[in-house]
């Protein structure tokens, strides 16, 4: 399966309660908003190729980095899927993925994870990644 977890839709819900409730929304912290209120027209938030309708998602927050492997986990479970194919896995921190890997493994031994990278990906090749 195909996942991309380093941006959402528009329609997001978190995303969504950011538009309506601005710096006071508990989202508020999930993604790159450069300032409150936040606006598509001029955008004033992070997007992935700046397509408004695909905000970037800060996977340094723990409560983002939780939520990418509870759906993750959720989804090898209900579907036994055997691998996710990880979109655009370059653009998020090595960190995140040492810990997505370890944290999916402990539940699931034998999940492949497959990223793809447009550049150089031997950082993500030492075996505690990718």
């Amino acid at each position: 399966m195909t996942g991309f977890f380093n941006h959402c839709g528009y329609t997001f819900g978190p995303f969504q309660d950011v538009l309506r409730n601005g710096a006071k929304s508990p989202y508020a912290d999930w993604f790159y908003i450069k300032s409150f209120p936040v606006k598509t027209d001029p955008q004033n938030y992070e997007c992935v190729g700046y397509y408004k309708y695909m905000p970037k998602m800060r996977v340094s927050n723990p409560e983002v980095s939780n939520f990418i492997i509870d759906v993750a986990d959720y989804w090898i479970r209900e579907t036994h899927i055997d691998g996710w194919r990880l979109d655009v896995a370059d653009e998020i921190d090595c960190t995140f993925w040492q810990y997505f890997r370890r944290k999916l493994k402990q539940k699931h031994p034998h999940i492949f994870l497959l990223g793809e990278t447009w550049g150089n990906a031997s950082k993500m090749l030492q075996g505690d990644q990718l």
